[in-house]
C-alpha cells in the first residue's frame, strides 16, 4: 500500500522525468544550440531555444556537458532571452549553477525542480521580474520565494521580506535539514516543500493562513509540526508520506481535514480532531498503522455525507464516531477491530 502515498504530483514527477532526455522533441520551431549560436562562444553547447510569441527566445532545456555551469545568454542569434520555458531543466541533477539574464521577465513552472546538483540561482540586478538572494530565486520584490535550488544543504531561513512560499518552491530539495517560515509568511503553495526527504524541521509562523495541496508531503524525516491558528483547511495531501511525523497540532478553527492529508504517517500515534472540524476525507489518516488514540473535540458534529467513506481512519474508527459522537477513541494493541469510546 505505500503507492497510496505517491499522488498525482509524484506521478508527475515521474512521468517528467521520463521525457527529461527528449525535451526538445516534437517543437517545431525548437533548435539546440551546437555551439556556433552567436559565433562568440557566448550561449552553452547544448542550450534549447525556440523563438516566442513575443519576438523573442525562450529557454526550453539542455543536454550539453554535464557539471557544467550555465549562463543563460541576454540574446541568441539576434533574438532577445526573454523567458525560461516549463520543465526547461527539470531532472537535470549535473548542472552546479544557473546565471539568469536581465532580459528574462518569464520563467515557467518547475523550470528548475529535481536539479539535485543545482546549488545557486543568480540573477542579473538589472532584471526587473526577479531577483536572487544567497542562490534563492524570488520575485523582484522579494515578496514571493520562485524556487530554492535542488542542491541547497542544511539549514534555511526564509527572509523577512517574503509573504509567499510559491507553489514547489522548496520540491526534491532533499538536501535541505531545516526550515524557518517566519512571521510575515501567510500562504505556502502546493507542494511547496515535497519530497524534501532529508526534512526534520520545520516552522511555520503565526501569520500563514493557507497551506496548499501536498505542501509538504513525502518529507519522511519530518517528526513534528504545529499548523498555525489562522489555517482553515489541511488540503489534500498536506503531509501525505511523512512517515515518521508523530506529533501533529491541529488548531481550532480548521473546519477540514481533506482526503490522503495524513496518509502514510506511520509513526502517528495519537491525534486530536478540534470539534470545528465538520469534514474529513477519503484516506485522510489511512496507513497511520500506529495511531491508537483520537479525539474528536467538543462540538464535534462530522455528518455521515462528510466523513470519507474510504478508509479515512484505520479499521471502524468511523463508523465508532458516527455511532457514539465526540469522545476520546482507543484501541488496544492496534487492534483494527476494538476501536473503543474512553468514558
Amino acid at each position: 500500500m505505500k503507492q497510496i502515498k505517491q499522488q498525482a504530483l509524484f506521478m508527475a514527477g515521474l512521468l517528467a522525468a521520463l521525457v527529461v532526455g527528449s525535451v526538445f522533441v516534437g517543437c517545431e520551431n525548437e533548435r539546440v544550440n551546437d555551439g556556433g549560436a552567436n559565433g562568440d562562444g557566448t550561449v552553452p553547447s547544448g542550450l534549447g531555444y525556440e523563438r516566442n510569441e513575443q519576438g523573442g527566445a525562450t529557454i526550453t532545456g539542455y543536454n550539453g556537458p554535464a557539471a557544467t555551469a550555465i549562463v543563460i545568454p541576454a540574446e541568441i542569434e539576434g533574438l532577445p532571452v526573454t523567458a525560461i520555458g516549463e520543465r526547461a531543466f527539470f531532472g537535470n541533477g549535473g548542472i552546479p549553477s544557473v546565471t539568469i539574464p536581465a532580459s528574462v521577465t518569464a520563467i515557467g513552472d518547475e523550470a528548475f525542480q529535481w536539479c539535485s546538483g543545482l546549488a545557486s540561482i543568480t540573477v542579473d540586478q538589472h532584471n526587473t521580474v526577479y531577483a536572487s538572494i544567497d542562490g534563492v530565486l524570488f520575485t523582484k520584490n522579494q515578496k514571493t520565494i520562485v524556487t530554492c535550488p535542488g542542491g541547497k544543504e542544511g539549514a534555511y531561513t526564509i527572509p523577512g521580506s517574503v509573504t509567499a512560499v510559491g507553489d514547489g518552491a522548496f520540491a526534491w530539495c532533499k538536501r535541505l535539514a531545516s526550515v524557518i517560515i517566519p512571521d510575515g509568511v501567510t500562504s505556502i503553495g502546493g507542494s511547496a516543500f515535497a519530497e524534501c526527504s532529508g526534512l526534520t524541521s520545520v516552522t511555520i509562523g503565526g501569520s500563514v493562513t493557507s497551506i496548499g495541496d501536498h505542501a509538504f508531503a513525502g518529507c519522511e524525516r519530518l517528526t513534528s509540526v504545529i499548523i498555525p491558528d489562522g489555517v482553515a483547511f489541511i488540503r489534500e495531501g498536506t503531509f501525505n508520506g511523512c512517515e515518521r511525523l508523530a506529533s501533529v497540532t491541529i488548531p481550532d478553527g480548521v473546519t477540514a481535514i481533506e482526503k490522503w492529508a495524513f496518509s502514510g504517517c506511520e509513526r502517528l500515534t495519537s491525534v486530536t480532531i478540534p470539534g470545528s472540524v465538520s469534514a474529513v476525507g477519503d484516506y485522510a489518516f489511512s496507513e497511520c498503522w500506529n495511531l491508537t488514540s483520537v479525539t474528536f473535540g467538543a462540538g464535534s458534529s462530522i455528518r455521515p455525507a462528510d466523513f470519507g467513506y474510504f478508509s479515512p481512519f484505520p479499521s471502524y474508527l468511523r463508523d465508532k464516531y458516527l455511532e457514539a459522537g465526540p469522545g476520546t477513541y482507543t484501541r488496544p494493541n492496534r487492534d483494527p477491530d476494538f476501536w473503543t469510546k474512553q468514558p
